[in-house]
């Protein structure tokens, strides 16, 4: 019988200082040369960094934002430019640093990683987090029949993938770098998760349009909204990862959705190792409150003014209540 670890053998991850990556072309050599690389680039006045786990919302997110900068509900058709400015993909930086215009840069590693100009001066960037669980249920669901992609179920990838958490640095080190940058005020960062944008778009549009300073009106945020729902992405937008899929199909605008305390059928089983995890991997269940409650921070204070308490505030409610008892 065929180890799961001899399926990687297809497609191995790259190994280093406790962390995988997978093997993009910059990170197939010296990773950590290419890390430094990235804290190194000069970043300019005008940059936007977009930084998030795998499978938060980047794209969704990503698309908004383009729009924003470029006061557009036109679809940014730049894939490869995309591609070339996220800080880990390419092997130099010549693309960009040979735009003229407004760079949008991406990264899906830790805060520790940024690029330490970026951050020295006051650039913006935008941090985007979601549910643990329905991101891991997302990108199972991505890499899934993808070339190179070794062929496993749902409960060797919760093995390997998910109980491990140490892909780019794990959602809890990523989350907790992040947080802990927006509490002690270390670069100038707007935080957008995944479940306030999806129940209230046209808000948390205007409060990133409000952040990036752009100009807009009500008629503006809206169209933006409308070419950004995930029916309009999953059917107009061009997705580049067809070229990865055996028979060139989209996956990468899939559902959308959140689920109650993340109770996708695919958890079902995991669920009690998961909340283990939760806890271990911060190191003390004071931590895992912090994080939870920080991300709420605006959504509480909305809820006790209206009275009310959203799907999603109800689920991470939950998930705190369940770590105080521990």
């Amino acid at each position: 019988m065929t180890s799961l670890d001899d399926k990687f053998g297809i497609w191995p991850l790259i190994e280093y200082n406790g962390w995988r990556y997978f093997p993009l072309p910059s990170m197939v050599g010296d990773v950590g040369k290419r890390l430094q690389q990235m804290k190194d680039f000069n970043s300019r006045d005008d940059d936007v960094i977009l930084a998030s786990c795998y499978k938060a919302g980047t794209h969704w997110i990503h698309e908004i934002t383009s729009m924003l900068l470029n006061q557009t509900t036109e679809y940014n058709t730049k894939h490869w430019t995309s591609l070339n400015l996220q800080l880990e993909w390419p092997e130099d930086y010549k693309f960009a640093e040979a735009m003229s215009e407004q760079r949008l840069l991406q990264s899906h590693l830790p805060f520790e990683f940024l690029p330490t100009a970026h951050i020295n001066k006051g650039a913006k960037i935008i941090y985007v987090s979601r549910n643990p669980k329905d991101r891991d249920v997302s990108m199972y669901n991505f890499l899934h029949g993808k070339i190179g992609w070794p062929d496993m179920t749902w409960n060797e990838y919760f093995d390997k993938f998910v109980l491990n958490d140490d892909i780019y640095g794990g959602w809890f080190n990523h989350a907790k770098q992040y947080i802990d940058a927006i509490k002690h005020k270390k670069a100038n960062i707007c935080q957008v998760l995944y479940e306030d944008m999806w129940l209230d778009p046209i808000k948390h549009t205007t409060r990133l349009a409000d952040f990036l300073e752009v100009p807009y009106d009500d008629t503006f945020i809206k169209e933006v909204v409308k070419k950004c729902s995930f029916h309009e992405l999953k059917n107009k937008k061009i997705d580049i990862t067809v070229t990865i899929h055996p028979e060139g199909k989209s996956t990468l605008f899939r559902k959308g959705n959140i689920h109650p305390e993340g109770k996708s059928t695919l958890f079902r089983k995991g669920n009690i190792q998961l909340q283990y995890i939760q806890r271990e991997s911060l190191h003390c269940s004071e931590k895992v409150i912090y994080i939870q409650r920080e991300s709420l921070h605006c959504s509480e204070k909305e809820n006790s003014v209206t009275g009310k308490t959203g799907l999603r505030s109800r689920r991470m409610n939950s998930l705190m209540h369940y770590i105080e008892k521990k």
